[in-house]
């Protein structure tokens, strides 16, 4: 028997060899870690961690003989980042092919560490992008303690004693999967392991983690390429498809890898159903460098039903038995192929792993049992959370898609409780802190775009779904938008992709629950993301996942998809006519829709017009007459009789206004002119590294004072306190003072504890609020002060970071008490990114019982916007979610034109249209919104008292209207974020920041009042045309003026050239790059007269 015994070790080794142990990659002795030993296989080694790792390796003697033996690497810091610590080869390891095999042996010991600590003592091949290879080491004597483990967190640990030199080895297979064998333990302890990806060189690490310690000796490391260890067997099984429809023939490719079976020998591929029964008779192929290929071709006749591919041997590969791989292969109805024709994966029949198999996208911190597979699901399972590089998600094999399509996305899931006790949730903890929260997210990334839902565990009362949103950690569950369900049972959750590929649905069981959630912008391959962030924890069970083509849920039934109008406005008292059009899906060439034009309260205002559908749309002209007073209308498209054929068809509608007169045309508004700076940023006695300012907010302390004192009992410093803001870190709160609006403002120098200058400063704000301690940007910016009659204060608005705003409270104003953080971006929209640049005014909107509204910007998708919340005491706020401002849209044209007004200055592009710094001026009874645009002006938006409509009227104050001198030269100057107040005499002073992004200044404007240099001026000198082709000559008339010098000035205030015109005609040219620029004409009188001009 023993001699028997020998013949088959021999056998199986003969059989190994393909790969004949030879160390080609890597064969070093710790002895010399350091040193470079002579051959490509035996380089030096390096020390390679984070800055805080605090690493020690010593060079030991184990035989007290006076020569070194091995190296002993210690590291017993821990942190979240930062604290890794690795030895490894210095230069990356050569000679790597990605699908080879490779064997990997290493000589380790493992030393005790202090009692409680985080032992993970980490040995890994790694090669970049591809595959690791990652046993942890435990120290112990394989009784009390001491193990063997493929994760950090031992929770499949192979009890070993450590604690004495082993001899370990590792083959990481073709797959990119990984076997663990012992040397004196036949069997290998771990098989089939998954150690996924990183970005690090290729080579042999040994030490441990961020989070971990290690205490480790080594004294030799050895790589070489092919299996040297495994026993023979069937490896794996891949195929080139897992299902086909029924009724239709189909050739499915078999690949299958071997280990130690040696080329000659054959391998059978069949179809079989679940009783191993024979459906396709074997097909035979030859093994060749432990591969075999062949093609199975299941005919037509193989009714649906669910098969198995199977590989198996032709009898025992040198006495052994070999065990067959089965492949699970899906023989489709029809009808189930035809709908979910993009992806199918059912974890009851067929585990994650196996092929097509899925795959873990992890950061390094995360153990492999993320994923564990259940009978009839897979288990999502992740509790570390402590910031970057703790993401986890289950990832499916790439798509392909198409652009502009419709998608029906849908899984069945059920959560599971997370111990809350020993993870709390901790939305944003601090630096270096533990931290996450949970949140079952699945997903689906198509196209550049994202869609997810948010699952969160609980019965029929504490259980719910959630949309996503923006936060400052990535996208995480919506705290407003939420569906109340128990998720512990098992729910089929689909999400629809529409068609437009901005909008999605999301159904539960069939019923719709959330619908036209925002798409998030989001790079990366097409597949479906099932996990949790980096800050996030999961437990749940998937049962299958399935992807179709189209809405499978509406399916093909008739739609109006939208209504789009040319313009939604003009001025009462005149005939408009403007284009309607609706888009619609399924509804065939022919029918017939209608339009209407009704009072909001329903009543027929003009007589309906019928609309033919071609190619999914309808189109007609509407003419609006003249008789239709002021008032808000709806233009809404239905069916006839709202159906067609016996489908009940939804309708869509848009506002339209007929609004009075112009604000603008009609200097409604205050006609202030720019005067000057308050100060010239070289004058200030205080001011951040940035050395600008923006944001004012001006504020009439005789108002709210009592015997010319506040109600604190201390006097004014001066009537009027300006407040201001550096945009840059780390920002502050700054204060001028004056007695008149017109000046002189002097510098408050600061209160007590904070920053020269500032009354409230970033270093006060991160003790008061761990939203701004941790947040993106590193400041506090653009407050806004007013007074309060609810709360009997005042109260300053301010954000920090942008996501935020927060507000503070003062009797002083010069002492402030932090209140809260009370609006966040993504309370208005699931995209928001920045809640800031707020503005509260004393306003009650009709029908909501509030005393105060607040505007800010938000910004979605690179636009930004504005939206607004009310309040009852201006501190707790209900925020709106529809946008109060869009500049983005492209039916918002000036009332009764088809002029859009331009507020991204033509660039496009990133954050090109934006609208930012909202002012609420109310005159006539009329309500308007005064903002800034990307495009150097000042814009006008009414919206009426209920904030209910949206009527863009085009510029208030252009850069060309604000001429200030600066640095000696009088320039075109931005205006923005405009505080309006009323002087005793009611007369109208406007504060702004002036000036570009990081180099604005504070300035104020007035009526009445005139730039800081006030030109002499001569009406009878024109050029013509004022709108000339770039290069064109323009005709000067110099009038009654004996001599014209004539300069044309860009808005940076460079003159770019200058003629003189002697007599009574002359001509300049026009700058060859098309723009606005100003034309200067001077007398030899010293009369001067400058204009615009637009080159085309």
């Amino acid at each position: 028997m023993r001699k028997l015994y020998l013949i088959i070790v021999l056998l199986v080794f003969l059989g190994n060899v393909n790969y004949a142990q030879t160390w080609d990659i890597l064969d070093k002795s710790m002895a010399t870690w350091n040193q470079d030993d002579g051959n490509t296989n035996n380089q030096s080694w390096e020390i390679f961690q984070g800055g805080s790792a605090g690493s020690v390796l010593e060079l030991r003697d184990d035989n007290n003989d006076g020569i070194n033996d091995y190296v002993n690497f210690t590291k017993t810091n821990t942190g979240s980042t930062a604290r890794w610590a690795w030895v490894r080869p210095k230069a990356a390891l050569t000679g790597i092919i990605v699908g080879q095999a490779y064997s990997i042996e290493a000589k380790i010991r493992v030393n005790a560490l202090p009692e409680g600590a985080t032992e993970a003592n980490q040995f890994s091949l790694r090669l970049a992008s591809t595959a690791t290879t990652p046993i942890f080491l435990k120290y112990g004597d394989g009784v009390t303690g001491g193990s063997v483990s493929t994760n950090s967190g031992a929770t499949n640990a192979y009890k070993f004693n450590t604690a004495t030199w082993q001899t370990y080895r590792i083959v990481l297979r073709s797959d990119k999967k990984y076997d663990v064998y012992i040397a004196g333990i036949e069997d290998p302890i771990f098989e089939g392991a998954l150690g996924g990806t990183n970005n690090d060189q290729n080579g042999i690490y040994f030490g441990a983690e961020s989070q971990h310690r290690c205490n480790i000796d080594v004294a030799y490391v050895k790589v070489g390429t092919g299996d040297f260890f495994s026993k023979i067997k069937i490896s794996s099984v891949t195929l080139s498809h897992d299902r086909h429809p029924a009724g239709s023939a189909s050739t499915v490719a078999v690949t299958a890898k071997t280990a130690a079976i040696p080329d000659g020998k054959t391998l059978l591929f069949s179809l079989v159903n679940k009783n191993d029964a024979e459906i396709v008779a074997p097909v035979s192929a030859t093994i060749s460098n432990n591969t075999a290929t062949a093609n199975v071709s299941v005919p037509a006749t193989v009714p649906a039903g669910q098969y198995y591919i199977k590989t198996a041997t032709a009898g025992p590969i040198n006495g052994v038995n070999v065990t067959p791989i089965t492949i699970a292969y899906e023989v489709e109805d029809p009808v189930s192929a035809q709908t979910w024709d993009v992806l199918k994966r059912d974890f009851s029949v067929k585990p994650w792993n196996e092929f097509p198999e899925w795959v873990l996208e992890k950061g390094g911190n995360v153990p492999n049992e993320l994923v564990t597979q259940k009978d009839g699901y897979v288990n999502i399972y992740k509790t570390l959370a402590y910031g970057s590089g703790y993401y986890g998600f289950l990832i499916s094999p790439s798509m392909t898609l198409t652009a502009n399509t419709a998608y029906t996305y849908e899984v069945k899931a059920r959560a599971h409780a997370i111990d809350k006790n020993q993870f709390p949730d901790v939305i944003k903890p601090s630096p270096g802190a533990v931290g996450g929260y949970e949140a079952n997210q699945i997903g689906f990334l198509l196209n550049n775009k994202h869609m997810s839902v948010y699952i969160i565990y609980g019965d029929d009362n504490t259980g719910y779904i959630a949309s996503p949103v923006v936060d400052g950690t990535g996208v995480s569950p919506s705290s407003t938008l939420r569906h109340q369900l128990n998720t512990s049972d098992w729910h089929v959750y689909r999400l629809i992709y529409n068609s437009d590929n901005t909008k999605y649905d999301v159904y539960v069981d069939g019923e719709l629950v959330f619908e036209d959630i925002p798409l998030f912008n989001k790079t990366g391959a097409n597949v479906s993301k099932i996990g949790g962030e980096s800050w996030q924890r999961c437990n749940m069970d998937i049962e299958y996942v399935k992807i179709g083509t189209g809405d499978l849920v509406k399916g093909d039934k008739p739609r109006i998809l939208s209504v789009e109008l040319s313009s939604d406005s003009h001025i009462a008292n005149n005939e408009r006519t403007i284009q309607v059009l609706a888009r619609t899906s399924f509804i065939e060439n022919g029918e017939k829709l209608v339009a209407s034009f009704t009072a909001e309260d329903g009543t027929e205002v003009l007589n309906s017009t019928e609309m033919t559908i071609n190619a999914n749309q309808a189109s007609f002209s509407l003419t609006i007459p003249a008789t239709v007073p002021l008032g808000k209308y709806v233009i809404t498209i239905n069916a006839l009789g709202g159906k067609i054929g016996e489908e009940t068809v939804q309708p869509k509608s848009m506002q339209y206004v007929v609004v009075d007169v112009s604000p603008i045309d009609t200097k409604m508004l205050p006609q202030v002119k720019a005067v000057d700076y308050i100060k010239q940023i070289s004058d200030y006695t205080y001011k951040g590294p940035s050395q600008e300012f923006i944001f004012p907010s001006i504020v009439d302390t005789k108002k709210n004072t009592v015997n010319g004192k506040f109600k604190n009992g201390q006097t004014p410093i001066d009537r009027y306190y300006l407040f201001y803001s550096p945009h840059e870190n780390p920002g502050g709160m700054y204060l001028s003072t004056a007695p008149t609006l017109d000046g002189p403002w002097t510098e408050y120098d600061g209160t007590q504890g904070m920053s020269a200058g500032t009354v409230i400063d970033y270093n006060w704000a991160v003790t008061q609020s761990d939203i701004i301690k941790n947040g993106a940007e590193n400041h506090i910016s653009a407050c806004q002060v007013v007074w309060n009659e609810v709360q009997d204060k005042y109260i300053m608005y301010f954000h920090g970071p942008n996501t935020t705003t927060h507000y503070a409270t003062s009797d002083d104003l010069v002492n402030w008490t932090f209140g809260a953080s009370i609006l966040v971006s993504n309370q208005f929209t699931p995209l928001g990114a920045e809640a800031s640049y707020a503005k509260a005014f004393k306003h009650e909107i009709p029908g909501l019982d509030n005393k105060y509204v607040i505007m800010l910007m938000n910004q979605e998708n690179q636009i930004r916007r504005i939206y607004w919340a009310h309040s009852k005491d201006g501190i707790n706020w209900t925020p709106v979610t529809k946008p109060l401002v869009s500049p983005d849209l492209y039916y918002k044209k000036v009332p009764g034109t088809d002029r859009k007004p331009n507020f991204d200055g033509g660039g496009g592009g990133a954050y090109g249209n934006n609208a930012s710094g909202p002012f609420l001026m109310v005159r006539d009874g009329r309500y308007f919104v005064i903002c800034h645009d990307s495009a150097d002006n000042l814009m006008v938006i009414e919206v009426g008292e209920a904030f209910d409509m949206e009527v863009h009227w085009g510029e208030y104050m252009t850069a060309a209207d604000v001429l200030l001198f600066r640095d000696g030269q009088l320039r075109p100057t931005r205006p923005a974020a405009v505080d309006f107040i009323q002087d005793d005499n009611g007369k109208w002073y406007m504060f702004f920041e002036a000036g570009g992004r990081l180099d604005a200044n504070i300035a104020y404007a007035k009526e009445g009042g005139a730039n800081a240099v006030i030109l002499p001026s001569v009406d009878d000198i024109s050029v013509y045309p004022t709108m000339p082709e770039k290069g064109e000559n323009m005709i000067i008339n110099a009038g009654s003026a004996n001599k014209v010098t004539v300069e044309i000035i860009d808005l940076s205030g460079n003159r770019l050239s200058s003629v003189v015109v002697n007599g009574s005609m002359g001509s300049v040219q026009a700058p060859v790059n098309p723009g606005l620029y100003f034309i200067k004409r001077t007398t030899d009188e010293n009369l001067v007269k400058t204009s615009k001009i637009i080159v085309r």
